[in-house]
C-alpha cells in the first residue's frame, strides 16, 4: 500500500475547482427594535420542550431575510382545570368551575320480526328506536336469514332487490347503516365500530328493518339488536 503522502490528492480533479464561501449576511436589528440586540441569522435558535415539530412549526421571512417569525402550536394543558373522562356505562364531564355531571349510557334492545316467510322471502318494517341516534352493539337470530338496517325508506326500497352477499353500488348514497347474514350457528353477530342514525326530515325515532329467510322452508325469523342509544 503507497504512503499516505502519495495518496492524499494535492490538485483538485479535472473540472472542479475551489470557491469562496459567500459572504455572511450582515447583523440586523430585530424589527421594531432600535437598540443593540442583534441576532444571528446564521444560528438555529434552540426551543424549550414544547409540542413543535415539522409539521405544526411555521416561519416566515421578511424584507427576504432569513427566518424571522415562527408561529408554535399551544402547549399541551396538563393541568386539572377541567376535561372530559369516559369511563365503561357512563360519561362524566367536569369544569373549571367545579359543577359536574354525569350521563349514564344503558344498553337496550329491540327485536325485528317476520311471520310466515317463503324461502327466500323478505319482510320490510319499521322498528321503533328510544333514540335517533346509537350504536349497535350485537344481533341475535332465532333462525337462518339476513337483515338489513337503513336510515330512511326510501334507501331500504331502493336497496331491495340487491340479492344477497351482492356489493353494494359504488358511490351511492344508500343510507344503509348494516347488513348481516346469519348463516353459521349460533346465529349472533357483534359490531365494534359501527352507528347509525335516522335520516328522516324531521329526524324520528325509527330504524328500517328488511328480514329475508334464508332457510329452506316457510319460517318466522326474528332479529334481536342490542344497542346503546346516544341522541334522543
Amino acid at each position: 500500500m503507497p504512503p499516505l503522502n502519495e495518496t492524499l490528492r494535492k490538485d483538485s480533479p479535472p473540472g472542479y475547482e475551489p470557491v469562496t464561501a459567500p459572504a455572511r449576511p450582515p447583523i440586523a436589528a430585530l424589527p421594531g427594535l432600535n437598540n443593540n440586540f442583534k441576532n444571528n441569522p446564521c444560528i438555529r435558535t434552540p426551543l424549550p420542550p414544547i409540542n413543535a415539530g415539522p409539521d405544526t412549526l411555521r416561519q416566515f421571512n421578511q424584507d427576504g431575510m432569513v427566518p424571522m417569525r415562527r408561529v408554535l402550536p399551544l402547549p399541551v394543558n396538563n393541568g386539572v382545570s377541567g376535561g372530559v373522562t369516559n369511563i365503561y356505562g357512563s360519561s362524566t364531564s367536569s369544569g373549571g368551575g367545579g359543577g359536574s355531571s354525569t350521563t349514564t349510557l344503558t344498553p337496550k334492545t329491540v327485536t325485528a320480526r317476520a311471520t310466515g316467510l317463503a324461502p327466500g322471502a323478505s319482510f320490510r318494517q319499521t322498528v321503533a328506536m328510544s333514540s335517533m341516534s346509537f350504536q349497535l352493539l350485537s344481533a341475535v337470530a332465532s333462525s337462518p336469514c339476513e337483515i338489513r338496517m337503513y336510515g330512511t325508506v326510501a334507501a331500504m326500497t331502493n336497496d331491495a332487490s340487491r340479492a344477497t352477499d351482492a356489493p353494494l353500488a359504488a358511490e351511492v348514497a344508500n343510507n344503509l347503516i348494516s347488513d348481516v347474514i346469519f348463516d353459521t350457528v349460533p346465529y349472533a353477530w357483534a359490531w365494534q365500530n359501527r352507528i347509525g342514525a335516522n335520516q328522516d326530515s324531521p329526524q324520528a325515532n325509527n330504524l328500517y328493518v328488511s328480514i329475508k329467510n334464508l332457510s329452506g322452508s316457510t319460517a318466522s325469523p326474528s332479529v334481536t339488536i342490542t344497542f346503546l342509544p346516544l341522541e334522543t
